[in-house]
């Protein structure tokens, strides 16, 4: 009895030892994964921030382009009316 009283011990032992093992594993994925979202929100604050730039960039040259046109709409209105 006392035998078969120590093997249950050693095997439950064995089975709590095996289940902290995988709480540890658990722990580490969960920081690694923690740390890639980490690295994911900070890509996409870069991305959000380039295409702000762009979108000014874009912005700022429709506006040029738009005030080149206004230019010439006027030079060749002048240009019209002086003949």
């Amino acid at each position: 009895e006392l035998e078969e009283h120590s093997g249950k011990m050693a095997a439950l032992k064995g089975r709590v030892l095996a289940q902290k093992l995988e709480k540890q594993k658990l722990k580490e994925c969960v920081g690694e994964l923690k740390r890639q979202l980490m690295r994911s929100e900070k890509h996409v604050e870069q991305l959000e921030g380039v295409i702000r730039e762009q979108k000014c960039t874009d912005l700022a040259a429709l506006r040029a382009r738009h005030k080149r046109a206004i230019q010439m709409l006027k030079e060749k209105d002048r240009s019209g009316a002086s003949r």
